[in-house]
């Protein structure tokens, strides 16, 4: 019989696990597994480097359409290159199982989870790590790092969510399409009463609202939205911009003030945390205090799969902004033991060849120049 351990999301049985035609097959067997989960960033961070984005990306297919409670959209996933199975056996030999425990087999202590769930996992993770990565102070990648990625979009003279009309409505939405395979749809599946208990609207003095949303109907695409109250008498006007037209008319007054777009960012990463966590809960119980000797009540957080716990380790680390995405290879790195502010690499190995890359460059540059000198006018 396979047990759950809810404080970490992960069964207490051990397993072996192999790849089967195109899944992830997880035989328990009666011993005693190592219930402690991979802790801080390294979790995380491995499962979303499973993926990265396939070279310069754009919208491969938007419909943006601004209506009475707001902007919709339909927005396909960018292209990733993926690593081969074989490293995904070796996560999952560490991870077991990644997704709820409802798929295991009745009677049979097996649980097959699709290769392609874990990679679509890795994705969305893979999106949120790198929008975090755009919010440090300074920024561990480039302000353009979600450009033909995320849409942004601003609507005046309208009936906002939140706000009454006249409002003006900013959104930035960021879609993963509708190809998400079980059993990883169904904990994206989240109804919208689940999402409002554990996401509120962020209300402001001069009556603005914040918030974030999350669209599963169609495709999956998450929001970043801002409303506030406008002037009457305006044209009612849609826009759907991108990143740099965000940017032209942006600016932070201070440096503990996000931007526009670091703020509609912001908004779609704390949506993602909420979508992966809505159905965690809070469990009590009691546990065995090694300094006092005693038996003490304990409550905390607790998990129905290993991706919850994932998500919610990411949620804790979103704040320190440590995270980056390599400007040699594209991978995500966390700076957790760095003091300085400026690791812009994953490893010595990419900073030396992103070194070597430059130094071709400039000998080819100087090469040319030297050519153009020697021809005859």
């Amino acid at each position: 019989m396979l047990v759950l351990n809810t404080a970490y999301g992960r069964f207490c049985n051990g397993f072996e696990v192999a790849i089967e035609g195109d899944e992830l097959v997880f035989m328990f067997d009666g011993s005693q597994a190592d219930d402690a989960p991979i802790e801080g960033g390294d979790a995380f961070l491995r499962l979303a480097n499973l993926v990265k984005p396939a070279g310069a990306f754009a919208i491969k297919t938007t419909r943006v359409v601004p209506g009475p409670s707001g902007f919709s959209a339909f927005i396909d996933d960018i292209d990733y290159s993926y690593v081969d199975a074989g490293e995904v056996l070796q996560l999952a030999r560490e991870f077991g199982p990644l997704f709820r425990h409802e798929c295991a087999d009745d009677g049979v202590d097996v649980v097959r989870e699709p290769l392609e769930a874990w990679y679509a996992a890795a994705r969305v993770l893979n999106f949120a790590v790198r929008a975090e990565a755009t919010l440090a102070d300074p920024p561990r990648a480039s302000e353009d790092a979600l450009d033909g990625e995320v849409v942004y979009m601003v609507e005046q003279n309208c009936s906002g969510i939140h706000v009454p009309k006249p409002a003006i409505s900013w959104a930035a939405a960021k879609g993963f399409g509708g190809a998400i395979p079980e059993p990883y749809r169904t904990m994206l599946d989240v109804p919208a009463a689940m999402l409002e208990r554990s996401h509120h609207p962020i209300p402001f003095d001069d009556g603005g609202v914040a918030f974030g949303r999350w669209a599963s109907d169609v495709g999956f695409t998450v929001y970043g939205c801002l409303e506030a109250p406008c002037e009457p008498g305006l044209e009612r006007a849609a826009f759907v911009m991108g990143g740099k037209d965000v940017r032209r008319g942006d600016f932070a007054p201070s440096s503990e003030t996000l931007t526009m777009q670091q703020s509609l960012t912001e908004l779609i990463v704390q949506q993602l945390v909420s979508v992966h966590l809505a159905r965690t809960f809070v469990g009590w119980g009691v546990v065995h205090d090694e300094k006092s000797g005693r038996d003490v009540g304990s409550v905390g957080i607790q998990f129905n799969s290993y991706l919850e716990r994932i998500w919610y380790a990411f949620g804790l680390h979103r704040s320190h902004g440590k995270l980056g995405i390599c400007k040699h290879c594209g991978r995500l790195f966390s700076a957790d033991k760095e003091r300085k502010s400026t690791k812009v690499y994953c490893s010595k190995r990419c900073q030396e060849a992103e070194k070597d890359e430059r130094a071709k460059a400039r000998r080819k540059r100087a090469r040319a120049e030297a050519r153009r000198n020697e021809a005859p006018n």
